[in-house]
């Protein structure tokens, strides 16, 4: 059964009754398919972060000017395939033509800075599509475009002039376009009620005009409206799980009283079940994380990129992507660093510091032997550190949760033992693990060889490159801006499985699927 929630108008900022100013607007969604999401405010077009959002495997699904500022919404989103984008001061109409003939669809248009900015998508599921541009808005040629089974999937106003995007394939049944001097909210409240939903709004021409759609994937919407933008409020509902899907600035909008919030009187009492309601921490939750990479050994066979991916490790968790956690709260040991003596003590202290609500994630990434971490000084005998020692560590910790991310290479350890990896279970090889204490658990990642794995922008290890990929969101399946245990083992499974690489993934262990590993950043 699919439920259809009440949308919301909000007010933000300071409302005087009577005043008029041009005003922001935000539609935010439920049910978008937009996971991941990121925002970006700039008074310069943002080109730069575009691209930074393109190289994270996000795209971008909303792009808009107004007030002096450009805003730029990135999500993930499946199948959109390569972006690109163009600028020009005037509408750049045979641009976008020569780039459909190479098999890209119009996705953003927009007008800011004196210039036409386009945005086109490789993989969007358009069959074809038309553009008007116009003084006037263009209703007639859109109702012939409605006739063909063409839909609008965007629309912009700059420089006097309209821009109307229209394509076949939309997923749209049908469409209704509402255009009114105010912001018609008692029309979009009407077409709400009727399973409408706002998909395109732009202010222009001394116009407001609002699209709205039946058919669309979006389950339920609110508003947010005013001045100026409300980077804090959207935050506010991402953890509610809405999304960003249309934004637009302009008009003059009269707000009937000093409302903050108002509601239809026909939202539901209980929208959501309580027991879906995750439970807020009794203390903000702390991660605290010891990440050991060893490539150059002392005796032991030279690794590829394994003290590189434990400081990339490091430095995501230092990030604001990775939630800037602390110094105090992140040890790396690389190389010589990785000493039998100072991988022991690093564990020993983030369990002892950690409390019951709190994470802490010890990485490992080297040479590996049946229920034993191979340390930097190993001299073939010894020393090394036993799976059953780091077991003991992580069951004396309070914490909620502990992990264990294994990354490791056991051929050259293996081979002088006649072994043939491929046909060991990681059952046999981690014995300590197959049973362990509630809430720890492993996740073990296994080559039968060394051979150079590239990935990413720089060389870097596979495992390790998908494992930040998905921490940094692509992992977020339900969008409830947390990264899960469940769903990064679920993420890397199928990536590893997907790069046809010898590289194996398993979880061993009790733990709680649901345990989050990491809270999203919004912006």
């Amino acid at each position: 059964m699919r439920l259809i929630f009440a949308p919301l108008f909000l007010y933000f900022g300071i409302l005087l009754s009577n005043a008029q100013s041009k005003e922001w607007v935000v539609v935010m969604s439920q049910g978008s398919g937009h996971n991941g999401q990121s925002m970006v405010t700039r008074t310069a077009f943002p080109a730069k972060e575009m691209e930074g959002n393109w190289n994270n495997g996000k795209a971008v699904t909303s792009l808009d000017h107004g007030d002096g500022l450009w805003v730029l919404i990135a999500s993930k989103v499946p199948d959109t395939g390569k972006q690109i984008y163009f600028t020009s001061s005037d509408f750049p109409g045979s641009k976008v033509q020569e780039n459909w003939r190479k098999g890209y669809k119009l996705k953003e248009m927009v007008y800011g800075d004196r210039q036409w900015s386009a945005i086109m998508s490789q993989r969007l599921p358009y069959r074809s599509q038309a553009y008007f541009f116009r003084k006037s808005f263009p209703k007639e040629a859109i109702q012939k475009c409605f006739g063909e089974g063409k839909r609008i999937s965007d629309l912009t106003f700059g420089n006097g002039q309209w821009a109307v995007v229209l394509s076949e394939n939309t997923g749209y049944a049908s469409q209704q376009v509402i255009t009114s001097k105010d912001f018609p909210k008692e029309r979009i409240d009407e077409f709400w009620r009727q399973g409408f939903q706002i998909t395109e709004l732009c202010r222009g021409g001394g116009l407001w005009t609002v699209v709205m759609s039946k058919g669309s994937s979006i389950t339920s919407q609110q508003l947010l409206m005013g001045k100026p933008f409300p980077s804090g409020q959207i935050k506010d509902l991402w953890e509610k799980r809405y999304r960003v899907t249309s934004v637009a600035f302009g008009g003059e909008y009269v707000p009937e009283s000093p409302i903050v919030v108002t509601t239809r009187k026909s939202i539901p009492k209980k929208e959501i079940p309580k027991e879906n309601i995750p439970k807020k921490p009794s203390k903000k939750s702390e991660t605290y994380i010891l990440a050991v990479g060893i490539a150059n050994y002392s005796q032991a066979p030279r690794l590829n990129y394994t003290d590189d991916d434990a400081h990339r490790l490091g430095l995501f968790f230092k990030s604001p992507e990775g939630g800037a956690i602390g110094e105090d709260h992140i040890k790396v040991l690389v190389n010589e660093e990785a000493t039998l003596q100072n991988v022991r003590d690093g564990l020993e202290q983030f369990a002892k510091k950690a409390d019951e609500d709190d994470v802490v994630i010890f990485y490992f990434s080297g040479h590996g032997k049946a229920d034993l971490l191979i340390p930097y000084e190993y001299n073939g005998k010894g020393p090394h550190i036993s799976h059953y020692e780091v077991k003991r560590i992580l069951s004396s910790s309070k914490a909620k949760q502990k992990l264990f991310i294994a990354d490791m290479v056991h051929s050259s350890i293996i081979a002088s033992q006649n072994k043939d990896i491929s046909k060991i279970s990681p059952q046999n090889y981690y014995h300590a693990f197959s049973g362990a204490n509630p809430n720890i658990a492993l996740m073990l990642s296994y080559k039968s060889s060394e051979t150079p794995t590239r990935k990413g922008p720089k060389v870097q290890g596979l495992y390790n490159y998908y494992l930040i990929q998905g921490l940094k969101g692509s992992a977020d399946s339900n969008a409830d801006l947390r990264v899960s245990l469940g769903e990064i083992q679920q993420y890397l499974e199928q990536d590893l499985k997907d790069s046809k690489d010898d590289q194996k993934l398993h979880l061993l262990g009790t733990y709680d699927e649901d345990v989050p590993l990491i809270h999203l950043a919004g912006e």
